[in-house]
Parts: C-alpha cells; structure tokens; sequence
C-alpha cells in the first residue's frame, strides 16, 4: 500500500487467497518445457515454457523457487509451482507457541503445518530414484474467501538428511490440465547432492568496490536475483528489476540519491545510516502483485525484509500524471519510509508524519545537475483533499495527529487521511507556517523528540529484550506520544485547522 510500513506479504496465494472470481477460460496448450538447474539444491528440472520463474521473497523462510503461469488467460487465481526445501538438522518449529508448536521435518509435516489453507491425503508412492524416496499428495483449499474451487498436488522427494517438495496449486477448472504439467516437472526432475558452497564471485566484486557499504547484503541481493532480472548499484541502493525501461533505470539511479540527500538535509539521522535498501522495480502491475503486492497498493517498504517493492508505471494509466512521473511518486514516497525508519533508530514516526512526507517528497522536482530544486504538490493528492474540506469531512487535527498506523487505515477513513496528511505537510513546511514562531517548529521538534525519547526507551532494554516486540511496541508507542505531544505543547488546534483548511483550498 503506497506509503504503509508493511508488516508480512504472503507469498503468492499459498495460505493466504484473497482474491474472489470466477474462472473464465481454460488453459492454452502447454508450449514445451526448458531446463533449469540449481546446483544450491541439487535439482535440475523442467520448467514449462508457459511459467516463469518469479522472485522469492528476501524473508520467506520455506520456499527456494517459485513459478506462475505466464499472464495471458484471465483468472482469479493463476496456476503457480512453488519447491521447497526442508532439512531435518534444522527442526524448524511452525505455529502458536502458547498452543504447542510443531517441528516440521519433511514433505508430510510441511503440508500439515504450514499450507494450513489446505487440507492435504497421501496419494501415492512412487519408485524411489536418485537415492531418495518419492511420494505425491493431494490437497482441497479449507480457507474462506473463496468463489471458485481451488486444488493442490504436491510431489516429495524424502532422504534421511532432507526433503524437496513441489507443490502446485490451481482452480478446480484447471486441475486436470496443470497436473499433468506438475507431474511432467516432478517425474523428470533430476535430484542429488546440493552443490558445496563456494565463494561467491560477487563477495569478490564488492571486495574490489569498497565504494558500497553492506557489502553482504549486497551479495545477498545478487545471489538471490532470478533469470530475467538486473541487478545495479547506486551508493545507498541495490537495484533489482525486471523492468527493460533502462531509461526510467537510470533517472531511478541519479534521481534516488539525490532525493536522499534532501531526507538528510531535513532530517539529520540519530547515528549513521548504514543499512543499505533493495529497490525492487517490477515490470509491470500484475508482476508486482504475484510478488506479494498488497491489493489496491502502488508500492510498499518492508522493514523485515529492507525492500523497497514497486512497479514500472510507464506503461499503467492512472488517473493523473504520466508513467514515469507515478512511478517516481510511488520510489520518493516508499524511499523516504526507509530513510525515516533507520534515521530515528529503527521506529516508524504516526503515520500524519510518515505518508504525509513520503507523499510531500514525492513532489519533488530536480535541477539538470540531479538536486532537488524545490517541493511541488502531489498530483494524487491535491484534489482529493480540496472534495474533503469541501464537504466539511476533514478529520480533526486533535485526532489525526495520534491516530497509530491501525487507525489510520482504517477502510472508511484511509485515503482521505492520507491526503489530509500530505496536506498538512505540505502547510508545515511553506512560508505561511516559516513566519509563526510556535508553528513553524512543530515538525522539527516532532523529529527531534523522536529521536532522543526512542533512544532512551531502547536504552532501557537490555540487547535481547529489543527484539522482543511485546517490550519494544509499548516502547514505540510512548516515544511516539512524546514526540507529538511535544511538537504540539502550546498549538491551538481549531486555529492551526482553521488556517490549513484556507490553505489548501486556496492552492
């Protein structure tokens, strides 16, 4: 969701279809298969032409491949395989720990306790080959939110140090033809011995261009990019795309570190920004919402995974500004949640503040040498806010400016608080505000209380107990009240509205 600090994105549809329709037509004639070889799994296996390979999730802890069918027939749910692999030394535990956890060791358990959408029965042995046992299994979606049937097959490959599993899930319409695709993949599959791990060429690389912080993150990135995909640098960025806009790549590269420099200027971080952000630039919508975009979003910043994730708008009509333009909206906006949350020390400020600047900046504007050269309205947000204060159904300024992330995405509410918060940004920082002696220090202090009180609240907590979210959330919250209490200590609130609402209308 443009500006929001998402907090999971399921992979594709497994556990987690929220997608209602019917099914239209049936599948095209399968076009041959290619081969594909992970040396990392020790499995060499054949790709059907009609499928491509898409990214896996910097966080996702199961899956290691993961295809879908190209996008041509409309669905509400395209066929997709995903592998996973599962080692038994692990012993990973799934489910809630206050009801007892589960150890998940192969195919069987995997199917059980992760895919729990899925009711799944053993379905047939087959040979064993290559050293492994060989097994197939059967699955009927059990979740809610469904119109259309939807099935699962699933294909184990079991020794005693580890088990692959590839699992394919489509509409009940579809199941006869893409089983026979399934099949065709796991009864030719080539399994063995992962490759050893050798040194990858690209610890190397940065080796050599000391020039990159995380370097290993960096590597990460690298490794993990699919066929099909670029991968670029820029100093505080790593570029990930499947875009061939190698013109809109290189405005991306000049445009984002300038737009950088002007988040440090107004923003001067707590200590050193070191973390580096993965950019990823999906070719189109659809790629980006089989990704894990969330629904009726532009884009979104993930903490967990230190992401950036949006789509190449060139091509996508909206209602205002052209291709490029968008897609430099959504990047100024999401790049800027970034930017914020390692700047105060790893804490993302209410959301007024947080998608109210992240939409500010996305008015930026740059001189030919690449600085930003002034703050323009946002084109998405400009008339949505004028129809708001129109109709007199503003949200109080009292109220907004405590309103947690929850509340202010609340379905009734979520747009007009978003542009009411680009609004209210935009009115802080121009020359109306500059002049007034209490106003005009409303969001520096804000920042700044920010940051001293989190970084207190974390100095209270021993190392261990700051990964524990049960202690860090109270934390947050409290240095969130502090900073806005703060910022507002001695602001009349009906007259500062009173002002804004004359503001906006008058732009």
């Amino acid at each position: 969701m443009l500006g929001s600090l998402v907090r999971f994105v399921a992979p594709l549809a497994l556990g987690a279809f929220g997608v209602l329709g019917t099914h239209v037509a049936a599948a095209p004639a399968q076009g041959g298969y290619t081969t594909e070889k992970y040396a990392e799994l020790g499995l060499t296996i054949k790709r059907p032409r009609d499928y491509d390979q898409i990214p896996v999730q910097p966080i996702e802890t199961w899956v290691a491949v993961q295809y879908t069918e190209k996008q041509g027939v409309r669905r509400s749910l395209r066929p997709e395989v995903q592998i996973v692999e599962i080692s038994k030394a692990d012993r990973r535990l799934v489910g809630d720990e206050e009801e007892g956890q589960e150890v998940v060791v192969d195919g069987a358990g995997y199917l059980e306790h992760v895919l729990t959408n899925f009711e799944f029965s053993g379905l047939s042995e087959e040979k064993p080959r290559y050293g492994y046992d060989r097994r197939t299994f059967e699955g009927e979606y059990s979740g809610r939110r469904r119109t259309v049937g939807v099935r699962a097959w699933a294909f184990e490959w079991e020794n005693e140090a580890r088990s692959l599993v590839l699992v394919g899930i489509c509409e009940e319409g579809d199941y006869d033809d893409q089983l026979k695709i399934w099949r065709t993949m796991a009864l030719k599959a080539k399994v063995e011995e992962p490759a050893a791990a050798e040194e990858s060429r690209w610890v190397r690389y940065y080796a050599r261009k000391p020039k990159y912080k995380g370097a290993d993150f960096r590597v990460k990135v690298r490794e993990s990019a699919v066929k099909g995909w670029k991968v670029d640098d820029t100093e505080n960025y790593i570029l990930v795309y499947s875009t061939k806009n190698e013109a809109l790549i290189r405005v991306m590269k000049r445009e984002l570190e300038a737009i950088r420099r002007a988040y440090e200027d107004l923003f001067p971080p707590d200590r050193p920004v070191d973390a580096v952000s993965a950019v990823r630039i999906c070719e189109t919508k659809d790629e980006y919402m089989q990704y894990g975009g969330p629904p009726r979003s532009g884009g979104y910043w993930y903490d967990k995974a230190e992401e950036l994730v949006f789509f190449d708008y060139t091509e996508e009509e909206r209602e205002r500004g052209e291709g490029k333009e968008n897609s430099r909206i959504v990047l100024y906006h999401e790049a800027f949640h970034q930017y914020i949350f390692y700047s105060v020390g790893r804490l993302a400020p209410h959301s007024w503040f947080n998608e109210g600047y992240g939409d500010y900046f996305s008015g930026a504007e740059f001189d030919s040498s690449g600085k930003v050269r002034k703050i323009g309205p946002n084109p998405w947000r400009i008339s949505h806010i004028k129809r708001v204060l129109r109709s007199g159904a503003e949200e109080k300024w009292k109220d907004i400016i405590r309103y947690e992330q929850s509340k202010f995405y609340e379905p009734q509410r979520r747009s007009k608080c978003y542009s009411q918060a680009w609004s209210m940004i935009y009115f802080l920082n121009s020359k109306e505000v500059a002049d007034h002696p209490a106003w005009s220090l409303i969001l520096p202090t804000y920042f700044e209380t920010l940051k001293a009180s989190h970084r207190a609240e974390m100095e209270l907590l021993s190392e261990a107990d700051r990964g524990d979210e049960s202690l860090t959330e109270p934390a947050n919250l409290r240095s969130r009240e502090k900073a806005v209490a703060a910022a507002f200590e001695g602001v009349d609130l009906d007259e500062i509205q009173a002002s804004w609402r004359r503001f906006v209308l008058d732009l």
